[in-house]
Protein backbone atom coordinates (compact mmCIF):
# COMPACT_ATOMS: atom_id res chain seq x y z
CA UNK A 1 0.00 0.00 0.00
CA UNK A 2 1.45 3.38 -1.11
CA UNK A 3 0.14 6.94 -0.48
CA UNK A 4 -2.42 6.97 -3.81
CA UNK A 5 -2.56 2.98 -4.52
CA UNK A 6 -3.69 -0.11 -2.89
CA UNK A 7 -3.32 -3.85 -3.74
CA UNK A 8 -6.17 -5.94 -4.05
CA UNK A 9 -6.08 -9.64 -4.43
CA UNK A 10 -9.11 -12.12 -4.20
CA UNK A 11 -9.97 -15.37 -4.67
CA UNK A 12 -12.85 -17.35 -6.56
CA UNK A 13 -16.17 -17.43 -5.03
CA UNK A 14 -17.58 -20.78 -5.15
CA UNK A 15 -20.61 -20.83 -7.62
CA UNK A 16 -23.71 -20.34 -6.05
CA UNK A 17 -26.86 -22.72 -6.47
CA UNK A 18 -28.10 -21.96 -9.81
CA UNK A 19 -25.19 -19.43 -10.71
CA UNK A 20 -22.77 -20.42 -13.46
CA UNK A 21 -19.47 -18.57 -13.60
CA UNK A 22 -17.53 -18.80 -16.55
CA UNK A 23 -14.26 -21.24 -16.70
CA UNK A 24 -12.05 -18.17 -16.39
CA UNK A 25 -14.56 -15.27 -14.56
CA UNK A 26 -14.17 -11.89 -15.16
CA UNK A 27 -14.37 -8.75 -12.39
CA UNK A 28 -14.74 -5.76 -11.38
CA UNK A 29 -13.39 -3.69 -8.39
CA UNK A 30 -15.59 -1.42 -6.65
CA UNK A 31 -14.49 1.47 -4.55
CA UNK A 32 -15.26 4.35 -2.06
CA UNK A 33 -14.16 6.18 1.00
CA UNK A 34 -15.89 4.85 3.83
CA UNK A 35 -18.85 5.68 4.50
CA UNK A 36 -19.38 7.04 0.96
CA UNK A 37 -22.74 6.40 -0.73
CA UNK A 38 -21.69 5.71 -4.48
CA UNK A 39 -19.36 2.99 -5.66
CA UNK A 40 -16.25 3.94 -8.34
CA UNK A 41 -15.49 1.16 -10.37
CA UNK A 42 -12.09 0.08 -12.14
CA UNK A 43 -11.80 -3.03 -14.62
CA UNK A 44 -14.27 -0.85 -16.85
CA UNK A 45 -12.69 -3.19 -19.44
CA UNK A 46 -13.27 -5.73 -17.33
CA UNK A 47 -10.48 -7.61 -15.20
CA UNK A 48 -9.32 -10.73 -16.82
CA UNK A 49 -8.71 -12.15 -13.39
CA UNK A 50 -5.19 -13.15 -11.73
CA UNK A 51 -7.13 -12.34 -8.89
CA UNK A 52 -5.01 -9.16 -8.36
CA UNK A 53 -5.46 -5.59 -8.98
CA UNK A 54 -3.45 -2.38 -8.03
CA UNK A 55 -6.28 0.64 -7.84
CA UNK A 56 -4.59 3.89 -8.75
CA UNK A 57 -5.43 7.32 -7.59
CA UNK A 58 -6.30 6.96 -4.34
CA UNK A 59 -5.85 9.94 -1.58
CA UNK A 60 -3.22 9.94 1.11
CA UNK A 61 -3.92 8.81 4.94
CA UNK A 62 -7.96 7.50 3.48
CA UNK A 63 -10.18 5.08 4.36
CA UNK A 64 -11.87 3.11 1.30
CA UNK A 65 -13.79 0.13 1.41
CA UNK A 66 -13.24 -2.37 -1.86
CA UNK A 67 -15.06 -5.19 -3.17
CA UNK A 68 -15.29 -7.39 -6.12
CA UNK A 69 -17.75 -8.15 -8.46
CA UNK A 70 -17.81 -11.00 -10.61
CA UNK A 71 -19.59 -11.60 -14.30
CA UNK A 72 -21.54 -14.58 -14.06
CA UNK A 73 -23.39 -16.19 -17.18
CA UNK A 74 -26.19 -13.33 -17.22
CA UNK A 75 -23.85 -10.57 -16.23
CA UNK A 76 -22.83 -9.30 -12.85
CA UNK A 77 -23.24 -11.36 -9.91
CA UNK A 78 -23.58 -10.56 -6.42
CA UNK A 79 -20.54 -8.21 -4.87
CA UNK A 80 -18.11 -9.63 -2.35
CA UNK A 81 -18.60 -8.34 1.48
CA UNK A 82 -16.23 -5.36 0.95
CA UNK A 83 -12.99 -4.95 3.43
CA UNK A 84 -11.81 -1.44 4.50
CA UNK A 85 -8.12 -0.13 4.38
CA UNK A 86 -6.20 2.95 4.77
CA UNK A 87 -3.97 4.41 2.34
CA UNK A 88 -0.70 5.32 3.30
CA UNK A 89 0.50 8.80 4.84
CA UNK A 90 2.71 10.36 2.51
CA UNK A 91 6.13 11.17 3.26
Amino acid sequence: MTPKSAEVRWSAPPPRTGAVINSKPDYLVQFRKTGGEEWSERGEEVIESDFLYTLTGLQPYTYYEVRVVPFIQYGRGTPSASVKFRTAETG
